[in-house]
């Protein structure tokens, strides 16, 4: 591949300075897309990724680089969106406010490919072209006809191909090492126009990378030629995380900080609610009851807060004399349509439950509007804003509520018919609660939300579609975030934190080490080796970083008579290998290992409340031993033992994770330089403590502190489906 001076390289910017009078962009975008002009110039056939996160003006970002690439030297750029008429026509209303002076200047012309005219003029064809094509057949082969049939002199033009969302459905195979592997149906095509294209470049733009990233190189044919067009990027963009971007460092991060006004974000839901409303069933859910029942009680609480927190916000606005805003609510835990149906009936009850409490100045309403007002008031006051007397919020609920529009969205069609001109989903009424699934995930803009109501809980987990369907991400006014919350299960809540540990490891990596800055890996048969992207689930995924403590939390102990027999072979093993001074004792892996595996037979990993996935913490030991930065140390692992140790199963509002001593942190971290350290921690059990009445050790493993972050799998799926 092509390899030249980056810096070297002069970018004009004639359209780039006219196009962006709507669109201001901060130092470090403008930095970012003259970098990935640069890349895709020299790119040879090989893609190059704009890495954002969700939500963080990824399309900004890419409509300033197609300004760029047509002012050095690319005639057409063609957009490949989600298969969606509403993301189409989203992305189709971007483009028309973004180049629309160079479009009435008579310089730019901007289709969606099924409207192109039939004869489109010579005179135009030798404008710069901008083409949405949606990643579905019938555009596509519009497209390719418009390329090479219609008008082949395009086709040989230079041209630059932006796949939104590259991946979804742009990677894909079918079948099986037995049956052949092909690419799926909309793969191939996008392969297929691509190698038709003899002056292109690709522009892969994502926030869920990975299987992107795990693609093989490209095969070459004897004569040199590509036989795959390559989807693996040569090089990687990350977009610069904006100033009003709120995501997951504030759900997941900063909330862990007491006190902060993150801290109050997260409300927990009992997962028999998600089993409420799953569908219509009179006997774990009336809608009579609505305003009693256990079975709606969190969906209830965050209607409520939903509307005073909105009542708070606009009268701050409106003692603030700024422009008083209207709010939204997400509501997603199916795909069913089904199940929305049912949710929006549910919805619907309570709000008109509160109204008949509000126009009859009935003292529930007030004391419901009380209760919500002191849930809110511990944020609010974290955030040292003001916060308004509760009789104002008083009255401007009860005037909000009858305010509150339940939108149902589980179509494409009502997305599309929702679109503003801005292409955000329009609210037309100050409150707006949406109820849908899937199609309120990709690319779809909500302004004002300051609720996210989530309950999609499917046996295993996949990285990009869980992050894809975090719409509370995005560019948020500060001043909201103490009125905002999130409203799903502790389980889920765990599942989504997993989720951003491991985007932040993948971005950490990439931005210390470049493109090879993170290794994704995996187990099997006692080795580590690299795996497939399209066989990974998210429930077998582990991030790494330094310093990184994994640990099991919310198990319980074994019950006195399974442990009476092996608990003091077990301390006899312990206190063989030494660490129980004021350093940790070097040992070997296997021993190590094995040790690991004897203290953790003695805890119940199977409880329902437990997050840990065994594998992968003896995959991490294994691996963080055997890849240690100082060769002479690998095969390894410092082990640091202390007893007598009383630390509680769980406290009021979360289970223990901190079994360790301040003292235990500093040991470790003190001699884990360059290979890990296991600290195994006595507990004595006690039932006053939430456990069994038998002791135990409990294991915690602590990454070096000169490593690399990594992303790892424990499993990966057969061909067939099948873990192996």
């Amino acid at each position: 591949m092509q390899q030249l001076p980056l810096d070297q390289i002069r970018l004009e910017r004639g359209i780039f300075v006219r196009s962006v009078v709507n669109d201001t962009y901060e130092p470090a975008s403008v930095a970012c897309i003259e970098s990935a002009t640069r890349k895709l110039l020299i790119s040879d056939g090989y893609p190059v990724m704009l890495l954002g996160k969700v939500q963080s003006g990824k399309t900004k970002t890419f409509l300033g680089i197609i300004s760029y690439a047509f002012d050095n030297g690319f005639d057409i750029a063609v957009i490949l969106t989600k298969g969606t008429r509403a993301l189409a026509q989203q992305t189709l209303r971007r483009l028309q406010k973004t180049f629309g002076d160079l479009w009435e200047e008579d310089e730019i012309r901007i289709y969606d490919i099924m409207s192109v005219p039939a004869n489109l003029p010579a005179r135009d064809r030798r404008r710069k072209l901008l083409l949405v094509v949606k990643k579905e057949d019938d555009n596509l082969n519009r497209l390719s006809n418009f390329l090479f049939e219609s008008y082949p002199e395009l086709g040989r033009k230079r041209l630059l191909v932006i796949d939104d969302e590259a991946d979804l459905a742009s990677v894909g195979f079918r079948g099986s090492r037995a049956r052949g592997v092909s690419m799926a149906t909309i793969s191939s095509m996008i392969d297929g126009l691509r190698s038709r294209l003899d002056r292109s470049a690709l522009l892969q733009v994502t926030a869920t990378p990975y299987a992107l990233y795990l693609q093989p190189e490209a095969e070459l044919d004897n004569r040199g030629g590509f036989i795959v067009q390559p989807l693996r990027p040569a090089h990687t963009e990350i977009v610069p995380i904006h100033s009003g971007y709120i995501g997951g460092d504030a759900y997941f991060v900063n909330s862990e900080v007491a006190g902060s006004v993150e801290s109050f974000m997260h409300v927990e839901v009992e997962e028999r609610e998600f089993d409420a409303l799953r569908g219509s069933d009179g006997r774990r859910l009336k809608l009579s009851d609505v305003l009693r029942s256990a079975n709606c009680a969190s969906l209830r609480q965050a209607i409520l807060d939903f509307v005073v927190g909105a009542s708070i916000r606009r009268l701050q606005q409106r003692f603030q004399q700024t422009r008083r805003t209207r709010f939204s609510m997400v509501v997603h835990t199916e795909q069913a349509k089904e199940s929305h149906r049912w949710q929006t009936e549910v919805a619907n009850a309570i709000v008109a439950a509160f109204i008949r409490l509000a126009e009859a100045n009935d003292p529930q309403w007030d004391e419901l509007v009380e209760d919500s007002y002191e849930r809110l008031r511990a944020a609010i006051e974290s955030a040292n804003t003001a916060l308004p007397t509760l009789d104002f919020v008083r009255e401007e609920s009860r005037d909000l509520v009858e305010g509150v529009r339940i939108q149902r969205v589980n179509s494409d069609e009502d997305v599309f018919a929702m679109l503003g001109e801005d292409g955000q989903l329009r609210l037309e009424s100050v409150l707006t609660v949406f109820i849908g699934g899937q199609i309120l995930d990709r690319g779809v803009t909500i302004e004002g939300l300051i609720g996210f109501y989530y309950g999609r809980n499917p046996r295993s987990f996949q990285q990009d579609t869980v992050l894809q369907h975090s719409r509370m991400y995005g560019a948020r006014p500060l001043d909201d975030l103490p009125v905002t919350r999130f409203y799903t299960s502790h389980r889920l809540h765990g599942v989504m934190k997993r989720i951003h540990e491991f985007d932040h490891a993948l971005r950490v990596a990439l931005e210390a080490g470049g493109d090879q800055g993170v290794a994704f890996i995996m187990e099997e048969r006692g080795t580590i080796r690299p795996c497939a992207p399209n066989k990974v689930l998210l429930s077998q995924l582990t991030s790494l970083t330094p310093t990184k403590r994994l640990l099991p939390v919310g198990f319980t102990s074994k019950a006195p008579s399974h442990v009476r027999t092996r608990i003091a072979r077990i301390d006899e093993k312990i206190a063989s290998l030494g660490g129980g001074g004021e350093r940790p004792r070097l040992v070997d892996l296997d021993i190590a290992v094995e040790t690991v595996l004897e203290v953790l037979s003695l805890l119940d990993l199977a409880n329902p409340d437990c997050i840990f996935d065994e594998r992968a913490f003896l995959a991490a030991i294994r691996y963080l031993s055997n890849e240690s930065v100082d060769p002479s140390l690998r095969g390894q692992v410092l082990v640091l033992s202390r007893s007598g140790r009383h630390a509680r199963r769980a406290f009021e509002e979360r289970f223990n994770n901190v079994p360790f001593s301040a003292t235990d942190v500093q040991i470790a971290s003190g001699f884990a330089i360059s290979v890990p350290c296991i600290m195994l921690l006595r507990q004595e059990g006690a039932a006053a403590e939430g456990w069994r009445d038998a002791p135990f050790w409990w294991p915690v493993l602590q990454a070096p502190t000169n490593m690399r972050p990594v992303v790892f799998s424990a499993e990966v799926l057969s061909d067939e489906g099948q873990a192996r």
